[in-house]
């Protein structure tokens, strides 16, 4: 063979000596004649290139000639020669990653990560420009002078293209076992970028741990564990690997794509961000990591003699009761929606699950909005509801034939078996949770948890005794109720239904659950015996023995991680069926997201800002400056942003922080609150200064600086503009309006105040006279929040997933023309407070998010129940 070849290139390249051979090629150090300089050759095996069409190989390696990146090798040349396939790379002095490993085995944390984000920054290079690597491994990255360099990019690509469906016939399979994504080894047709980021992690995993994360005595056994088996966490193989990268690592290693990272850059940025958390982490550690498989999957991977190992390991997973984990998938046009078109609905739960773990109700994203769907967890059954569009918080009866929901201000019931429409059964004013409290009637929180009503299902009929209990749940098999607090979730309470229905409104202060900013997803908490079972920040599923005569909470403990909650922690997304499984939906908390900059005609830009979890945000008057809260590792924290550069600087830390509002002068106001028991207080940072005064004379949340008076609203009626003279407030005036406003603004010739407020339960947007506020004046769609004015004097405020705007007409009262659409987003991300704002030039800023808005699929984990009763009954024969 080396004679043929040697001759055959003998008037392009000098063959000088073999560096190597792998699953595909010969390598080998040649000498380009033309160019005087040496190269790498690689030579295809012959039993690849019998199989390959030649000419549809050169056509098809060309595609990656293209790219040009630090860390990408470049392709110099690539041909056919007396029926040898050859492509032709720079000759690197140094070492592949692989030799280095075989060498030091584990490499020091900040190198690993360095590496690691270097190759990611050239997978997200080619990603961009149409290329998946395909097999990205330690033999194919170089390092020269310590700096990575990846070969190989399109090689894989190039091979199955021209091969045509007859890789069977070379005996070798596209992509290395220990590094290959669960797509790949199921022969999925359609490979994304997020297979690339799977074996990037795995690389990444094996820099750090020493080993690959799947171990295993042949090829088979790999594959089947690549695609069966949970990924341990990296931390327990190397207790030094900082959290976030134990995230990250966790994250980019998920069995489902859309599990993972959106990109190779976003995968990156978590490894350099200490806040970086997700539910991925400790996911595999609890039992399941399962890919949903299509009946084609398997017959794949039966071609590649995984049959018999699929067939064992699927076993029992699709069928009765019994130890084990299924995921069920959700239709493509009906995935599970984490958002929808209302302002607040994101936070309430998307699934109901029913008594006997035999189907769920979801919230589904179609179309033309949200509509309740059934789903079988026994069979391949999926169907609409009818009469549900628009419908939110799915509520199923005792004994799971009826399901209520809520849809705009009416509370509507529909049978489950499909075989009628909804209907409607009463009107609902700012609904905060409802739970069935028997087979006719339900109890609803309204007036955002203030008041609870009874209500009869089967005619509507009312009842208002008193009391309050926000986020009412049902405690199973029982006549207790778990209350919660308004507008504090760490505050619950057991509550024996009483026979005159009145709620008892005392709360017992040892009643709080655990010690960290918001811990609990409350209006999905329920009791299992004497356990308490709810979502934590981070998605967490979290028991506490509760003592129902001391009113007191034991230790948490958590159970299982990597559930997905709701963008505020308010919903965790899971149920505990009568037979004890559980049913949740997996994944990460979805509030992820990038800042964008849109602009009134409609074009937008994403800012340099890392992405984060975060919370409220405001821009400088010069426009140079973000300030942003932001979930951190000890609580929330507060960053000043170079909005040009991205770079930034954290100047709070605190178990709060939040509403960051500039002055003209450049000083930023914002509320924190330094523990759970302390008093919110209103703090002033000066412009260049190093740490914030107390403002003294009055407690202010800020909403907007008009000179040096500071707007302030919040829940209420009351708007207060206090005057301010350095860090004194020095006068104070309370405008009174008719109903409670959040986030007032005032107009730029300081005329017009605009807020958002409720009218029959239904948020709308408001002007009023600044400051005498002698009439107001609806002026929005329904549905409408977050108003902003722009320079110009329009008006823009927030109706779901779109902005209106209304222009200034002199001349009017208000002097504002009719709303008209602006602008759409289907990845605009909620925040806790205001979710955008304005930009000196008219720009509307707001977040994006980087994480999926839906779910594909629901994760049931058999007999659940039962393992958590021993595990706590070890825990407890421990003490």
């Amino acid at each position: 063979m080396l004679p043929t070849l040697v001759s055959a290139l003998a008037d392009r390249y000098r063959i000088e000596r073999e560096l190597g051979a792998g699953g595909m090629a010969t390598v080998y150090l040649a000498h380009d004649l033309k160019h005087d300089r040496r190269v790498a050759l690689k030579v295809l095996k012959p039993e690849l290139a019998a199989v390959l069409g030649a000419e549809r190989f050169v056509v098809e390696i060309k595609t990656t000639a293209s790219l040009s990146h630090p860390h990408i090798l470049p392709l110099f040349d690539s041909g056919t020669a007396e029926g040898f396939l050859y492509y032709v790379m720079p000759f690197i002095e140094g070492e592949t990653l692989r030799d280095k490993l075989n060498r030091e085995t584990q490499f020091g944390v900040e190198e690993a990560v360095r590496i690691a984000s270097e190759v990611a920054d050239a997978l997200d290079y080619a990603h961009r420009h149409g290329v998946i690597h395909r097999d990205i491994k330690p033999e194919n990255i170089l390092l020269h002078d310590g700096r990575p360099m990846v070969a190989d990019f399109g090689i894989a690509l190039a091979v199955s293209a021209a091969a045509g469906g007859r890789m069977t016939e070379t005996g070798l399979s596209l992509g290395t076992p220990h590094y290959m994504s669960p797509e790949q080894a199921t022969a999925e047709k359609e490979i994304t970028g997020r297979s690339d980021i799977y074996s990037l992690a795995s690389v990444l995993f094996e820099m750090l741990a020493g080993q690959p994360p799947h171990l295993g005595g042949s090829a088979q056994q790999i594959i089947m564990k690549i695609i069966a088996e949970p990924v341990p966490e990296v931390t327990q193989l190397r207790r030094s690997v900082p959290h976030n990268v134990a995230a990250a690592v966790a994250k980019g290693l998920e069995k489902l794509p859309a599990d993972r990272f959106e990109s190779a850059s976003a995968f990156a940025r978590a490894l350099h961000d200490p806040s970086f958390r997700t539910g991925a982490v400790g996911h595999a550690a609890h039992g399941s990591t399962m890919q949903v498989l299509s009946r084609r999957s398997l017959a794949v991977a039966a071609a590649g003699g995984l049959v018999i190992a699929a067939a064992a390991y699927f076993a029992g997973r699709n069928g009765a009761p019994g130890p084990g984990v299924l995921d069920v998938g959700l239709p493509d046009t009906a995935q599970l929606a984490f958002a929808d078109d209302g302002p607040f609905s994101i936070e309430w739960p998307s699934l109901a699950v029913s008594p006997d773990g035999g189907f769920i109700v979801y919230v589904a994203r179609v179309s033309s909005g949200t509509e309740l769907w059934y789903r079988s967890l026994r069979g391949p059954e999926a169907r609409p509801l009818p009469g549900t569009r628009g419908g939110l918080i799915p509520t199923l009866s005792p004994d799971g034939r009826w399901i209520a929901f809520q849809s705009g201000r009416l509370l509507k019931k529909v049978n489950v078996d499909g075989s009628a429409t909804a209907v409607d059964v009463a009107e609902i004013v700012e609904p905060y949770g409802m739970t069935w409290t028997g087979a006719d009637e339900m109890l609803v929180a309204t007036e955002y948890g203030t008041r609870t009503i009874w209500i009869r299902m089967s005619d509507g009929t009312k009842r208002d005794p008193g009391g309050s209990c926000g986020w009412p749940l049902r405690v199973p098999g029982t006549k207790d109720l778990i209350c919660h607090s308004e507008g504090d979730d760490r505050f619950a309470r057991v509550v024996t239904i009483p026979a005159d229905g009145i709620i008892p409104e005392a709360i017992s202060a040892s009643a709080v659950l655990g010690d960290s900013a918001r811990p609990m997803a409350a209006n999905t908490s329920t009791l299992l015996g004497d356990q308490l079972v709810y979502v934590d920040e981070v998605g967490n599923l979290v028991t506490t023995r509760y003592d129902r005569a001391g009113r007191t909470i034991g230790p948490r403990t958590i159970v299982r991680s990597g559930l997905r909650r709701s963008q505020f922690a308010i919903a965790g997304h899971f149920g505990v069926t009568r037979a004890g499984d559980l049913v949740y939906v997996p994944g990460s908390n979805g509030a992820i997201g990038r800042f964008v900059a849109m602009q009134p005609g409609g074009a937008s830009r994403v800012l340099p800002v890392p992405a984060k979890e975060y919370g409220n945000f405001g821009v400088s008057r010069d426009g140079k400056w973000l300030a942003a809260t932001s979930r951190g590792v000890t609580g929330d924290e507060l960053w000043i942003y170079d909005i040009e550069t991205g770079q930034g600087d954290r100047v709070a830390t605190a178990y709060y922080v939040g509403y960051p509002t500039w002055a003209p002068d450049g000083t930023l106001a914002f509320q924190l609150r330094a523990s759970p028991t302390s008093e919110p207080e209103t703090r002033l940072l000066p412009p260049g200064g190093a740490t914030s005064v107390r403002l003294a004379g009055q407690e202010l949340q800020p909403s907007m600086f008009v000179d040096r008076r500071l707007v302030t609203g919040g829940s209420g009626t009351d708007v207060v503009v206090a005057t301010l003279d350095g860090d004194r407030v020095v006068r104070a005036d309370t405008l009174k309006l008719p109903s409670n406003q959040y986030y007032p603004v005032v107009s730029p010739d300081r005329r017009w105040l605009a807020y958002a407020g409720s009218e029959k339960g239904i948020s709308q947007i408001f002007v009023t006279p600044f400051p005498s506020m002698e009439r107001q004046y609806k002026v929005s769609l329904d549905a409408a929040s977050e108003p902003l004015w722009l320079p110009d004097g329009s008006l823009v405020y927030r109706n779901g997933r779109c902005w209106f705007r209304q222009r200034p007409r002199p001349g009017t009262t208000p002097p504002l023309a009719a709303p008209a659409l602006l602008y759409c987003d289907e990845k605009l991300l909620n925040t806790s407070g205001p979710s955008n704002t304005v930009m000196p030039d008219g720009s509307i800023l707001y977040l994006r998010t980087v994480g999926p808005t839906t779910a594909g699929y629901v994760r049931v984990v058999r007999g659940w129940q039962r393992s958590l009763s021993r595990a706590s009954g070890a825990a407890e024969a421990t003490r």
